[in-house]
């Protein structure tokens, strides 16, 4: 029959053990990390480049279509002139 210090004991050992797992792989996420810091912000830039890329190309086509520039360089093509050209 166990005893209730008993039942501390192991509980207080199995925090231990949990701390101690938390802890390591803690440090190996840390590590890796580090290690491919500049390849996520390589990764970041290249898909910041590609959405500009894309955008620009939208509106390239659009000028292509209509034969004259968009009326909003914003990212929405309106087919009805705005009053103010300022974008929203």
């Amino acid at each position: 029959m166990t005893t209730n210090s008993e039942k501390k004991e192991m509980s207080l050992a199995e925090f231990i053990v949990i701390v101690v797992i938390v802890g390591v792989l803690m440090a190996v996420f840390i590590n890796f990390y580090i290690k491919n810091e500049s390849q996520f912000r390589q990764a970041g830039f290249a898909t910041i480049a590609q959405t500009f890329n894309t955008k620009v190309n939208a509106v390239h086509a659009q000028w292509m279509m209509d034969k004259q520039p968009p009326d909003s360089l914003c990212g929405i093509f309106v087919q009805q002139k705005k009053t103010s050209s300022a974008c929203e």
